[in-house]
């Protein structure tokens, strides 16, 4: 690559900012898809019946049904047509009642998603508002986070090895699969060796995309790329009935395919008969690792388009959102607390946790168990000061005396509370990642230890983003409940109250299965402890992913739509516990 400086640093500063890299890379992405968008938005809403389409509100609510349902049941359709194309193809595919639920709640959330980004795109008001929303509102400090990032990762660029092959990488993502195939080898003609026979693949494939290749034969073998292997014996795969022939990427053994793409093999039977030969060969980009560009493209991408569509169907909702935020970014705690993480996540790097040999997993525990404290903290401080103090002060008198209901500035306090939390989260999680890509490097050259790679590196830092998914949902579940609280109590009852609820929270399971053995009176009290505070133990994935355990998206998805029902009931709560608030 022009201007690379691979050759001029350490090695350890490509495999620490490489996974670094990938993550700035997807940032960068996310910005260049939200500005196609916007491009593509301007051009749309252009058109006279579907760019004033949003000035009218009857007309607004039909069109947000219409394509609600239709997204649905196109979904709905998709579905379908794959569990007929599974029962035909007799793999046993079926959905569970838990599985179905949660399948019907993703499909109708997306579907309603999905149709109020497709209103906010066609909407000439809300793109001609897109560079004021941006600048004006809570999406400043996360527009300037995401350049920064993105700016960082062009440097970074310089030191990485292969970044143009990581890139392309991207489009072979797809094409991901694993193919059986079943070959029948004629027996040898002579008792002399034959020549090779040609062998004709199923599929083309490179052998920089092989992942594995496994063979097993009924008879004795040689299988090489081409019809002459010349001097390289690494090149002739042998197989037989007593040895199989297996290579894994990674492994001891050299390649033995070209990188060019190839759709045939040459074979020679060594045997005595006709021979039956199963191939399995699984198909993967070079580096995989390179999905992260696209998963953090699209979070990038989903926190803009949210901003933007609750900012273009509720306006006056998103005004009180936009000033409370802005007031609690502005507030010392939310410096205070988003310095001390950051500074927290740096001296967790050098600090011996004296675990031999386990300080990255004790560094994932502890680093997300304190991004929690903090979102919690800020959670609960921002509901008290832009609600109970309002309250008190009569601020919220003499906003309510405008055209705004008590509806509207519950939900605007929450969301603004929400944007504030996510924000902090953010910046903290994004040191704790660094800090995580980093902690294999140091722990390495503290034991001198050889071998390590950036993809190692790459693995602790993805292991750790779903469990960092679920704190922002736990944050955000116990903002409901403060806000709440809020409506009624001061600050330091929210405080005491609040963090009850978090501890009385983590200890809702343990209550449950203590009490099933017991009493009447205390399995009721465990029950009712159960139905009335949040599981949060669904949310602390903190000892599998310290242990290296993968977080399926299938408990994301139940996670997130628990944490949205809890929040949701939480919300009713306090717009009952607000409607009739002495406020005088």
């Amino acid at each position: 690559m022009p201007f690379s400086l691979v050759n001029q640093v350490p090695d350890w500063v490509p495999i620490w900012l490489t996974p670094v890299w990938l993550l700035g890379m997807g940032v960068t992405a996310g910005l260049l898809i939200l500005l196609l968008l916007w491009g593509v938005g301007l051009l749309v809403s252009r058109i006279p019946v579907i760019g004033r389409l949003a000035e009218h509100s009857l007309s607004r609510n039909v069109a947000l049904a219409v394509l609600s349902i239709a997204g649905f049941a196109l979904l709905l359709l998709v579905r379908l047509m794959q569990l007929f194309s599974s029962a035909a193809g007799g793999d046993g595919t079926a959905l569970t009642a838990g599985g179905l639920v949660l399948w019907i709640c993703a499909a109708a959330g997306g579907a309603v998603a999905l149709a109020a980004v497709l209103f906010v795109l066609t909407s000439r008001r809300a793109m001609a508002e897109v560079p004021m929303a941006i600048r004006e509102g809570v999406l400043w400090p996360f527009f300037i986070l995401a350049v920064s990032a993105s700016l960082l990762s062009l440097v970074i660029t310089l030191v990485v090895r292969d970044p143009i092959r990581m890139l392309s990488d991207i489009g072979r993502l797809p094409f991901a699969k694993t193919t059986t195939e079943s070959y029948s080898i004629p027996a040898p003609e002579g008792e002399e060796d034959s020549p090779p026979q040609p062998l004709p693949l199923a599929d083309s494939v490179r052998g920089d995309e092989i992942e594995r290749l496994s063979m097993t034969a009924d008879q004795p073998l040689e299988l090489m790329p081409s019809p002459d292997p010349g001097p390289r014996a690494t090149s002739i795969m042998r197989v037989s009935p007593q040895d199989s022939y297996e290579w894994l990427r990674g492994g001891a053994l050299v390649n033995p395919l070209p990188e060019e793409s190839i759709d045939t093999l040459y074979v020679i039977n060594k045997g005595t008969a006709a021979a039956k030969l199963n191939m399995e060969v699984s198909i993967g980009p070079l580096y995989p690792e390179a999905s992260m560009v696209v998963w953090t493209a699209l979070a990038v991408v989903a926190l803009f388009l949210v901003y933007m569509v609750h900012r273009t169907l509720m306006p006056r909702i998103s005004a009180v959102a936009l000033v409370t935020a802005k007031s609690e970014i502005a507030q010392p705690m939310f410096l205070f607390l988003a310095v001390a993480g950051c500074l927290a996540m740096l001296i967790f790097v050098w600090l011996a946790f004296f675990t031999f040999g386990e300080d990255v997993k004790m560094l994932k525990d502890t680093g997300m168990a304190l991004v929690s404290v903090l979102c919690i903290v800020q959670a609960v401080w921002a509901a008290s000061t832009s609600v109970s103090e309002e309250i008190d002060g009569r601020t919220a008198l003499t906003v309510l005396s405008k055209p705004l209901g008590r509806r509207d500035f519950i939900i605007g306090k929450f969301l603004g509370i929400a944007w504030t939390v996510t924000l902090l989260f953010t910046l903290i999680g994004l040191a704790f990642l660094i800090a995580v890509a980093y902690k294999p490097v140091y722990e390495s050259n503290e034991t001198y230890t050889a071998g390590l790679t950036w993809q190692t590196c790459y693995l602790e830092m993805s292991q750790a983003v779903p469990g960092l998914a679920l704190v922002l949902m736990k944050s955000l579940v116990l903002a409901a409940i403060s806000v709440a609280i809020a409506t009624r109590l001061s600050i330091v009852a929210n405080f005491v109250i609040s963090f009850s609820v978090y501890v009385l929270g983590h200890l809702t399971p343990l209550i449950v299965q203590s009490s099933e053995t017991t009493f009447e009176i205390v399995r009721f009290v465990g029950v009712l402890v159960a139905v009335i505070f949040p599981n949060l133990e669904l949310f602390n994935v903190q000892a599998a992913t310290a242990g290296g355990k993968v977080v399926p998206f299938e408990y994301l998805g139940g996670a997130l739509l628990y944490s949205t029902l809890y929040g949701a009931i939480a919300m009713l709560l306090a717009l009952l516990l607000f409607e009739d608030r002495d406020l005088a």
